[in-house]
């Protein structure tokens, strides 16, 4: 029998690593987090935000940089995770969660983010800016353990 080429064992290693890769992104998707909400002024950190989930996972990833085009669509959208900035530009982040609990997502765990680490003071979930992919992703791991997308416990934004 002839031995493959070393042209196609790298190609069977490739897209061996590549299946690793591609059962790795499915964990928030398989785990319940079907769509995630980023809700942030800054088109760039909302852009980053997509690119790194995007990376880690196969969910349906929703981007606003307007409080008010978010509102409109997460009341029909509803995402099973949220990544909120703190300090839009016309409501606070904080605010914004009180009505976002309102219209449909009181069970939906929300992430406040910040640059100003005082700002996250008192938050159940909360992730300093700026993100770095690996933080974000262990970040998330952890807040799916806790609050497992069926039995989820409900999230307080004081």
């Amino acid at each position: 029998m002839k031995r493959p080429s070393s042209e196609v064992l790298s190609l069977m290693h490739n897209n061996s690593l590549l299946e690793k890769e591609a059962w790795s992104r499915k964990d928030l998707f398989d785990q319940g987090y079907k769509k995630i909400a980023v809700i942030d002024d800054c088109p760039k950190t909302t852009s980053l935000i997509r690119t790194y989930l995007r990376e880690m996972t196969m969910s349906e990833i929703l981007t606003f940089n307007d409080e008010f085009d978010a509102l409109r669509s997460i009341a029909s959208e509803r995402p099973d995770l949220i990544l909120l900035d703190i300090q839009l530009q016309f409501i606070d982040g904080r605010k914004l969660s009180h009505i976002l609990k309102e219209i449909n997502c009181d069970q939906t765990p929300i992430i406040f983010m910040s640059l100003d680490h005082r700002l996250l003071r008192n938050s159940q979930y909360s992730l300093q800016k700026p993100l770095k992919k690996d933080g974000l992703q262990k970040y998330l791991e952890q807040v799916l353990s806790e609050t497992r997308y069926h039995g989820r416990t409900s999230t307080k934004a004081s």
